[in-house]
C-alpha cells in the first residue's frame, strides 16, 4: 500500500523554549510579520503562489527568523540615504534602452561610473540636459536614475510617464524635493495619479489593483486618512520604495543601484 504524504510543517517547532517565547509576546507576536511578510511577496494583483501559503511560510518559523524576516536589507531601502534629497527613481516595463529613449535620450551608450557622473554634473550645475542612467531591474522591468532636478524631473513628466505605459503597461516614478516625496502612476498611455509618500495620500480614481495593493499595506484609501499597516512604520522614502513595489512588484534593493549603467543625456522635463 503506498504511503500518505506527510505534512512537514507540523514537526517544525515554531514556539521558542520558555520563557523566552512568553516575554517577546507570545501567540499575538507571530501574526504580525507572518502577515506582513505575506503581503510583501505576495501582491493582491496578481501572484502564482497564494497569499495564505505565502502567510504559512512564515508562519511556521520561530519568532527569531520572523524577525530576520522583517530586517531584511531590501524591504527597508531608503533612497533619501542613498541619494541625498534630490532623486528620481523611475520603473518602466521595457528594456533599459527602450525606457531611456522615450525619455528622450538619444544615443544611448555605457556609463560604467554613471552615479559619480550624475553627482559631479549635479556639483558643477548648468550643464544642458539632464543624465539618465537605466539598467534592468527585474524580468520585464528596468529601472532610470535622474539626480538632476533643477529644471523638473523627466521621469514626473506627464508625457514622458505616459509614453512609458503606453499599450495597457504600468510605469511609475518616484522623486524627492526637500519638503515633498511623490510616486506618480501612469496606465495605458495615461498618468492616472500621484501618492503623496509623506501622508500617504492618494490623488486620482484610475489605480485599479495598484489601488488595492497599496490600501492592503497601510496607504489611506479614498476617504481615509491615516497611514496604517507596513506604510505607517516606515519613513517617506522607505515608503516610496513600498509604493512602487507594490504597483510594479519590483524590489528595489541598494545592489541594483551599483550599476552596471547605461544612459546619455536627455533634454526633456520641466
Amino acid at each position: 500500500m503506498a504511503a500518505g504524504r506527510v505534512n512537514a510543517a507540523r514537526f517544525i517547532v515554531c514556539l521558542l523554549p520558555e520563557p523566552h517565547e512568553t516575554n517577546l509576546g507570545g501567540e499575538l507576536a507571530h501574526y504580525l510579520p507572518a502577515t506582513v511578510h505575506a503581503d510583501w511577496v505576495c501582491l493582491l494583483s496578481g501572484h502564482w503562489i497564494g497569499w495564505s501559503d505565502c502567510y504559512d511560510s512564515a508562519n511556521i518559523l520561530p519568532l527569531t527568523h520572523k524577525a530576520d524576516l522583517m530586517c531584511r536589507r531590501e524591504y527597508w531601502m531608503d533612497l533619501t540615504e542613498l541619494f541625498g534629497e534630490g532623486w528620481c527613481v523611475t520603473l518602466a516595463p521595457a528594456a533599459a534602452m527602450e525606457a531611456l529613449e522615450r525619455m528622450g535620450v538619444t544615443g544611448v551608450a555605457e556609463v560604467p561610473d554613471g552615479l559619480e557622473r550624475a553627482s559631479e554634473r549635479l556639483v558643477r550645475g548648468g550643464e544642458a540636459g539632464v543624465l539618465l542612467l537605466g539598467r534592468e531591474a527585474a524580468a520585464g522591468w528596468s529601472v532610470v536614475v535622474e539626480l538632476e532636478g533643477t529644471t523638473g524631473w523627466v521621469g514626473v513628466d506627464s508625457s514622458v510617464l505616459s509614453a512609458l505605459s503606453d499599450g495597457g503597461r504600468v510605469a511609475v516614478s518616484a522623486y524627492e524635493d526637500p519638503n515633498q516625496m511623490e510616486v506618480h502612476v501612469a496606465r495605458d498611455g495615461a498618468v492616472v495619479g500621484w501618492l503623496d509618500a509623506v501622508t500617504g495620500r492618494r490623488f486620482g480614481e484610475g489605480f485599479g489593483s495598484a489601488g488595492e495593493a497599496l490600501t492592503a499595506v497601510g496607504f489611506p484609501s479614498a476617504g481615509a486618512e491615516e497611514l496604517s499597516g507596513e506604510a505607517a512604520l516606515l519613513g517617506p522614502s522607505e515608503r516610496a520604495v513600498l509604493a512602487l513595489r507594490m504597483v510594479t512588484g519590483v524590489q528595489l534593493t541598494e545592489d541594483l543601484f551599483e550599476g552596471p549603467w547605461i544612459g546619455g543625456i536627455s533634454m526633456l522635463g520641466g
